[in-house]
């Protein structure tokens, strides 16, 4: 009996191995895309001192899309971090495994759109989704989620749905639900996006409950960018309140950021602030770094980061993002001097294509 059950399983399996890829070969689209980000990093936590190679949010990923008619189509996408490091922890990508070359999921998802709306569910961007409306130093020392993102609002969170709306060319709108399950709260977030002129402007709001707490974490933002003298400039506002339900203990951050070409490559400077009622949550960062691709794949950068931290807080200079954070200790002010080098790769595009 034993044996009819493992040979059923093997069935089972190559059976449904065969029906993926052969789902696969009628897509209308299918690439295999991925980016390896490596850096050599100087750290001090303002304590203490050291040099360590890291890996920044490396991915792999695969995506597809399935026409069902002239306007509507499935689509879908899944993509695990790489950690090219080899130790499997603290990568970027989140807890991770230890010693694996892949670590924690990023975004995986299933989805139908037209080309009116869109619905989309599986492991979704939180913070994520408007955290990098504007951030040059994403995954980089630097990133502008070691200040934004410390209050527990999750980067990602698994079981999501996202609709998404396009009212005209300047208007979009987009609504995501995260259910309760296990040690994931429940979670609203709705966003427009108003587009004019060169004028990006987004508005979100946030709203999770909190277990065992007597009231609800909230967040409004508003997030933007515009052309201004050759360059982007970004901005940003991030207002908390009642943060891990705790009544009063409310937040209010800042972002101000610009982006510029010099040479052959990208100049760009980002500063944050935040101020928390309660005092844990009072610092600053100041971010600067260079870009320089040496062709379409591959491109270098030098990255430095600052923190600021009053009495009680423990913003680190590295932290989100990126590779082995170091927290410091509350009061101390961090920084880090960073050399990287990110490679991207896509390989398809509509079926049979090499791009």
């Amino acid at each position: 009996m034993k044996t009819l059950a493992r040979t059923t399983k093997k069935v089972l399996a190559i059976s449904t191995c065969a029906l993926v890829f052969s789902q696969l070969s009628r897509a209308d689209s299918l690439s295999l895309y991925g980016l390896g980000h490596v850096s050599l990093d100087y750290n001090d936590s303002g304590s203490a001192s050291e040099t360590v190679f890291a890996s920044n949010s490396s991915r792999i990923g695969v995506d597809g899309e399935f026409s069902i008619n002239g306007e509507t189509s499935l689509f879908f996408q899944y993509e695990p971090g790489v950690d090219l490091t080899g130790r499997g922890e603290n990568d970027g990508n989140g807890p991770g495994r230890f010693d694996s070359l892949l670590t924690e999921e990023r975004d995986w998802f299933v989805g139908i759109r037209n080309s009116r709306a869109g619905f989309r569910i599986g492991r979704l961007g939180v913070l994520n989704h408007w955290l990098y409306d504007f951030d040059p130093f994403a995954d980089l020392v630097g990133d502008l989620g070691n200040l934004w993102g410390a209050t527990g609002i999750p980067g990602r969170a698994d079981r999501a749905g996202l609709l998404e709306y396009t009212f005209n060319s300047s208007v979009t709108a987009e609504l995501m639900w995260v259910p309760e399950y296990r040690d994931q709260s429940e979670i609203h977030v709705g966003k427009l996006n108003f587009s004019a002129g060169g004028l990006n402007l987004n508005v979100i709001g946030f709203h999770q409950d909190v277990f065992r707490a007597s009231s609800e974490h909230a967040m409004l933002a508003v997030t933007g960018d515009l052309p201004l003298s050759s360059g982007m400039l970004g901005f940003g506002l991030q207002l908390e309140t009642d943060i891990f339900g705790q009544p009063g203990n409310d937040r209010d951050s800042i972002k101000i950021g610009y982006t510029r070409e010099v040479g052959a490559g990208v100049a760009k400077l980002l500063f944050t602030h935040s101020d928390s009622e309660f005092g844990q949550y009072d610092g600053r960062q100041w971010s600067a770094g260079y870009d320089y691709p040496l062709n379409r794949q591959l491109m270098i950068y030098a990255a430095v980061s600052f923190a600021n931290n009053d009495a009680a807080a423990q913003f680190p200079a590295n932290g989100y993002g990126h590779g082995l954070a170091v927290i410091p200790d509350p009061g101390r002010d961090p920084h880090s001097l960073s050399i990287g080098l990110i490679y991207q790769f896509s390989l398809g595009g509509e079926f049979g294509q090499v791009q």
